[in-house]
């Protein structure tokens, strides 16, 4: 008897393992690489997108309807499979529409090979007033896309579990312990039953390795509310930071008369030293390109000031802050980023006004 229920453990302890042992091999299939195609003047990037695995998060505002952002995403297969990835539109609410096309027309993802695919996300449908709450409406949402494996023809999910043969091995182990228990307690039937149920389970199992699709989870905001950022000098462009008030749509002309600040000369957008001067300084647009020029070349100086000012410092941490500014490197790289600035064109009193998530309004240059 002791024998019989040390046999009946051994089974069921592989039937326990095989679950976590088909969940320690890594996914196959991934987002390698997320690029901004286009975007209408209308959407706001709240949160770049973030990919993990096959999912990828999007966390975004629109304001007109028909407002687009398309991102050209890269799916990188590490598996020995090829894929099939059917173009697909989807509406998951009332309002956002979602869809993904090939860029190169052809839908089969190869066997350890890149595909890259178009994402598209369009303000559909415009959100009625009576939906609003402060001006806002927000939706999070969760679109999947199934993947089929070419050589099967069925529809699979991700991550990938484990090789085949690791499920195999498992069930012959399984399979002999069975046997033995029936040759020795001679319990057919009981035998038979627990076999009927395992042979049950290991479909369930195989069918997992199959799984492999593809997610976009998205933060919807709808609003027309926006601010526009200014800074009079270049080298202030990190700090010393005005914002306005517009609505997305509204060009120079439709708020100039609003702010104080801004002035039209012919077809210029000027700023006024002086409110009420007819005089002013021709007004530029610098690209969050420039931004996160600055922002890369000072990472190493804001992990030693850490929100604090430079009096503030120790003199050990103010002579590696000078360290750094000093170096020859350090120049360079301030030099290639202010290269962003000498082709800038003046703002026109026609532009659409620029949200500051694009970038910043800007007098003064090198």
């Amino acid at each position: 008897m002791k024998k019989n229920i040390i046999l009946y453990l051994l089974v069921l302890g592989v039937l326990l393992v095989m679950p976590f042992a088909t969940a320690k091999a890594a996914a196959n299939v991934e987002v390698s690489k997320i690029e901004l195609v286009e975007i209408s003047d209308g959407v706001v990037v709240n949160n770049e997108p973030k990919a993990n695995g096959l999912n990828i998060d999007f966390d975004l505002a629109f304001a007109n309807i028909h407002d687009v952002v398309k991102y050209k995403v890269t799916i990188k297969n590490n598996d020995d499979k090829a894929y099939i990835m059917t173009n697909q539109t989807t509406q998951v609410s009332d309002y956002m529409k979602y869809e993904y096309v090939f860029a190169d027309d052809n839908n089969e993802l190869e066997a350890n090979g890149e595909k890259e695919i178009n994402i598209i996300i369009t303000y559909e449908s415009e959100v009625p007033t009576a939906a609003l709450s402060s001006g806002k409406y927000e939706e999070t949402n969760s679109v999947e896309f199934k993947l089929v494996n070419t050589a099967t023809g069925e529809l699979v999910e991700n991550p990938k579990t484990s090789d085949n043969l690791l499920i195999y091995v498992n069930i012959l182990i399984a399979s002999l312990i069975l046997c033995g228990i029936a040759i020795k307690t001679k319990k057919v039937r009981k035998t038979v039953a627990v076999f009927a149920l395992l042979l049950v389970v290991i479909p369930t199992g195989v069918k997992a390795l199959e799984e492999i699709s593809f997610k976009l989870n998205s933060k919807i905001e709808i609003s027309k509310d926006r601010k526009f950022c200014f800074v009079y000098d270049y080298q202030d462009y990190k700090g010393d930071r005005q914002e306005f008030d517009f609505e997305a749509g509204q060009k120079w002309q439709d708020i100039i008369d609003g702010t104080g600040v801004f002035n039209i000369s012919d077809e210029n957008v000027i700023y006024n030293e002086i409110e009420g001067s007819e005089s002013g300084e021709v007004i530029y647009y610098a690209t969050e390109a420039y931004d996160k020029c600055l922002k890369d070349l000072d990472k190493d100086i804001e992990a030693i000031l850490q929100g604090r000012d430079f009096n503030d410092l120790t003199n050990e941490e103010k002579e590696q802050v000078i360290s750094i500014t000093s170096s020859e490197e350090y120049n360079n790289g301030y030099n290639e980023c202010n290269t962003m600035l000498n082709n800038l064109t003046n703002v026109k009193k026609t532009d659409t006004i620029k949200s500051n998530d694009r970038g910043c309004y800007i007098v003064t240059l090198p």
